[in-house]
């Protein structure tokens, strides 16, 4: 019986340690489409989800934010019973997307558009599917830093 040497058994973990940072990782949630509680849960899983994945320290914030809003403008436009939340991470990119399950468009579905969806993210979409319609955001990592703070309100 031989025994590996120390140098050899270092590899392997630097390997297993190495595939496991750079793995792109993702995690989904559905939520009820008639509770309005659902914009915050889905921020909020999105949030720890992508905070413990990461470096990034501000990214949790972002992700949050982003997800509240592309979650709202997307259950403000499209109508269903399920919005499937999806929050995923690589090297370089974060993203977080919601499709209505069986969604029905009843207002213009443009998260491009949407004002605070901008804000957070770096580039934003939408795609016809066959299960329903998806919106999606991309925060480019590093993020740019603490959150900018939100527009004054006139008056």
């Amino acid at each position: 019986m031989s025994l590996q040497p120390t140098s050899h058994l270092r590899e392997i973990a630097r390997r297993i340690i190495s595939r496991h940072v750079l793995a792109p990782r993702h995690r989904t949630w559905a939520f009820d489409g008639f509770n309005e509680a659902t914009p915050s849960l889905a921020a909020w899983s999105a949030g720890v989800a992508l905070g413990t994945w990461s470096t990034d320290p501000d990214l949790p914030d972002w992700a949050s934010s982003l997800t509240y809003h592309l979650t709202t403008h997307t259950m403000s436009t499209v109508a269903s019973h399920r919005y499937v939340v999806t929050a995923s991470l690589d090297r370089d990119h974060a993203a977080v997307s919601v499709m209505a399950l069986r969604g029905r468009i009843t207002a213009q579905f443009a998260p491009a558009a949407c004002p605070a969806v901008q804000r957070f993210s770096q580039k934003a979409g939408h795609i016809p599917l066959p299960a329903g319609p998806l919106a999606y955001a991309v925060i480019t990592l590093p993020t740019p830093g603490p959150l900018p703070q939100p527009p004054s309100e006139p008056g």
